[in-house]
């Protein structure tokens, strides 16, 4: 866990400065952390793709009706904060996306909140983690920010996954996930090194004679002179004073590099639940559907799907901080790339009434037709199941 919690301790007890370890050493012998996760591209590749595709997804507040519907109330105060700049220095989809990534990296994101005298918010900042400690006994959880108590209603906590109900802190997966990480960072440093220190060598020039170092190097930059080079390829050596050129084999199977880059990106993609297709990794087939459109839902419903509902909970509790309205994600922009679908869709909402001329319209970002437009169709023979028994009735037919 990355964030330490502060457990059942009084409140005369000083608060620690900070609570955050910023990294552990794997069994690989590598300093495993959030930052140095990152500069494995399999995992920059899942952090960007998640926390990317949700800091672009429009935020709506909707208010429980008393018939059970609801209504979109999109001029609540919390979510205009949230809509139109939460502060003086970052937009919506900045807030929205660094939120993510600090879940996705750390376990843990927080948020800090100036209120109005209403309750409301006004302006929203972005904590990061390593400034945050918790504590908690299950009732009760209190914030310590750089060292100095903060009051709850000014810290939103958004966990991840969570196994602790006293603090509710989530669990980082690059934690949780530390040795893994750690033979990915081991295997990328030794790649590099390898390379650095100039791979595998083509080939020797045996000589029974004792060079010295300036002899060795003339050698050495004649036999360069004659065979370096794609347009030198072929060419036939000339060798004196019993020198010897003996190439060497590259036991390229036996280092593996390939074969283990690729097991680390299945190993990152697992972590996340990106399937690996998502991230480049083309070479393994994929049980989410064939076209792009049921990739897409694949991706929304077992990947997306958690990770918003968490933020939305979050959001509609700490920041709405009205009875009965909460805020949603709006997701129908992630499948709009099957136009055919798309279309289909709309005309079945239209035929059973679900959808005006419009609502369509404002989905696909048009501007509405006019009055004419709001009213909604259902097929002329349609009746409701009442009156259609009571039509029946009427026409001498006897229910038994």
């Amino acid at each position: 866990m990355i964030i330490r919690a502060l457990r059942a301790k009084p409140r005369q007890t000083p608060w620690p400065t900070h609570s955050i370890m910023a990294s552990a050493i794997s069994h690989a012998g590598v300093s495993v952390s959030p930052e140095t996760a990152m500069r494995i591209s399999a995992v920059f590749a899942c952090v960007r793709l998640i926390a990317g595709t949700i800091g672009t997804l429009p935020i709506h507040a909707y208010r429980k009706r008393g018939d059970g519907r609801r209504e979109q109330v999109d001029d609540h105060p919390a979510v205009q904060v949230l809509v139109d700049r939460p502060n003086e220095s970052w937009t919506r989809q900045q807030l929205i996306e660094q939120l993510v990534v600090h879940m996705l990296l750390w376990g843990n994101a927080f948020l800090r909140v100036e209120r109005n005298q209403l309750g409301y918010p006004q302006r929203i900042w972005l904590v990061h983690p390593s400034r945050v400690s918790v504590w908690g006994d299950g009732a009760k959880r209190e914030f310590v920010l750089d060292g100095q108590y903060v009051p709850s209603d000014e810290i939103v906590h958004v966990p991840a996954l969570s196994i602790d109900p006293e603090t509710g802190l989530g669990l980082s997966p690059i934690a949780v996930a530390r040795e893994a990480v750690g033979i990915a960072l081991a295997s990328e440093e030794s790649a590099a090194r390898f390379w650095e220190a100039g791979g595998i060598l083509s080939g020797i020039i045996k000589t029974d004679a004792s060079l010295t170092p300036e002899q060795a190097q003339r050698l050495l930059a004649a036999w360069e002179q004659m065979h370096r080079g794609v347009r030198r390829a072929g060419r036939v050596a000339v060798l004196d004073a019993g020198a010897e050129f003996q190439p060497i084999s590259a036991p390229w199977r036996d280092l593996q590099f390939l074969e283990q880059r690729q097991f680390q990106v299945a190993e990152v993609a697992r972590l996340f639940g990106v399937p690996p297709h998502m991230i480049g990794d083309v070479d393994r087939s994929t049980s989410w559907g064939t076209g792009i459109q049921q990739q897409t839902l694949g991706f929304l419903q077992f990947t997306l799907r958690p990770w918003l509902v968490r933020i939305e909970s979050v959001f509609s509790q700490d920041l709405v901080y009205t009875r009965g309205v909460y805020v949603q994600f709006s997701v129908e922009g992630l499948l709009r790339a099957d136009i055919e679908a798309r279309f289909k869709s709309y005309r079945i909402g239209r035929e059973i009434g679900i959808y005006s001329a419009n609502d369509i319209r404002q989905l696909e970002d048009l501007s509405p037709l006019g009055p004419e437009g709001d009213v909604y169709y259902v097929p002329a023979n349609w009746l409701a199941v009442t009156r259609s028994s009571q039509s029946g009735k009427e026409g001498g037919e006897v229910d038994e």
